[in-house]
């Protein structure tokens, strides 16, 4: 395909949220994706109520909200477009998003329950996760049509791209596996077997590995590993042991180090890839959910499920330096370099776009 970028060495994936909330008038909440057998209610108060605060510096603030179709998990960024691919969970289907516009370009018709979605830059594609179907659909951006339909196993949610190998990892969360698909052929060519539920992941093109989570989200007692998987062979290498219930997964090249949230001990984890061991656990989060990285400031954005923000964190100190009220409920989130600006989704039907600060 023409004018496509060369495969790059790195790649930051975006990752995959696991509970749901709707939020009433009274803002009681009732959740969606997932029952906790002891029917413990999160409860939301008004956003208005919350500063933005910065330890020093510009901080990131929102710089506008654009419509969705509503319950939105993950935005993927497609830099050669300048698009932002926004699954529609209960619309089944993808928004794209111009990052020149902020305005919704197109929706396409995917499988049922889209959840996670990751761009292919050598291919100038979008693989997107249909919970729903058992199924991952492949969307070209030259025409924003689905190309291709893969089977893979039971609850597909996050997926993530080795762009070293050209394959996609798909997290089967009721499988408990991951499936490999091959961008060439659009076929699966490897199943690994992992731990309990797996919902998300990052790759780590330093290593060649992804890191897997394992937080058997749907009841507890709540999991707490999170697995490395070789791309040579497809085997797991390593678990490393983090905080309760590990939900999505960042990659921080710069310092060679995972970012982890750990949604029920209100914590993020740091892993250093070199050791597998976790060198950093950072407080400060009320239920952090999605998390994304910035290269251009060495931030880590982290979305706080049970308070209406986002969390800054210094990837040099391990400290949260910012927090930005968002308007929404927020689940995934979203880098986009080209503009500097973080895509953050939620269950507010907006997509809420923020400055880097």
């Amino acid at each position: 395909m023409s004018n496509r970028a060369s495969r790059p060495d790195t790649t930051i994936a975006s990752t995959i949220i696991i509970i749901v909330v709707i939020i009433t008038v009274t803002t009681s909440t009732s959740y969606y994706a997932i029952n906790y057998s002891s029917e413990t209610v999160i409860q939301s108060t008004a956003v208005t109520s919350r500063p933005t605060t910065s330890s020093s510096g510009p901080s990131p603030s929102v710089v506008t909200t654009v419509g969705d179709a509503g319950l939105s998990y993950v935005a993927a960024n497609d830099p050669a477009k300048g698009e932002q691919f926004i699954t529609n969970y209960a619309a089944g289907s993808v928004q794209v998003i111009s990052d020149v516009s902020d305005a919704v370009v197109a929706t396409i018709t995917v499988g049922a329950s889209p959840y996670g979605a990751v761009y292919d830059a050598v291919k100038g594609e979008t693989f997107v996760s249909n919970e729903g179907s058992n199924s991952v659909s492949v969307i070209s951006d030259d025409s924003n049509k689905v190309v291709a339909t893969v089977g893979v196993g039971n609850s597909p949610l996050g997926v993530a791209l080795d762009p070293a190998k050209g394959e996609v990892f798909v997290a089967n969360t009721d499988s408990n596996t991951i499936s490999v698909i091959s961008d060439s052929t659009n076929a699966v060519v490897a199943t690994v077997k992992v731990g309990s539920e797996p919902s998300n992941m990052v790759y780590d093109s330093a290593r060649g590995e992804m890191f897997v989570n394992s937080p058997h989200w749907r009841a507890p007692p709540y999991d707490d590993i999170v697995y490395v998987i070789s791309d040579s062979n497809n085997e797991v290498v390593a678990n490393v042991t983090v905080g309760t219930a590990p939900y999505t997964l960042a990659y921080d090249p710069a310092k060679g180090e995972v970012f982890v949230t750990d949604f029920e001990s209100n914590t993020v984890s740091v892993i250093s890839d070199s050791t597998n061991k976790v060198v950093a656990t950072i407080t400060g989060f009320n239920f952090p959910y999605g998390v994304a990285y910035d290269p251009a400031k060495g931030e880590v954005f982290t979305t706080n499920y049970g308070s209406h923000s986002v969390s800054v964190i210094s990837d040099s100190s391990d400290s949260v330096v910012a927090t930005v009220v968002v308007p929404t409920i927020p689940l995934g989130i979203g880098y986009d370099q080209a503009k500097g600006e973080m895509f953050v989704t939620g269950n507010s039907n907006s997509i809420v776009i923020l400055s880097e600060g």
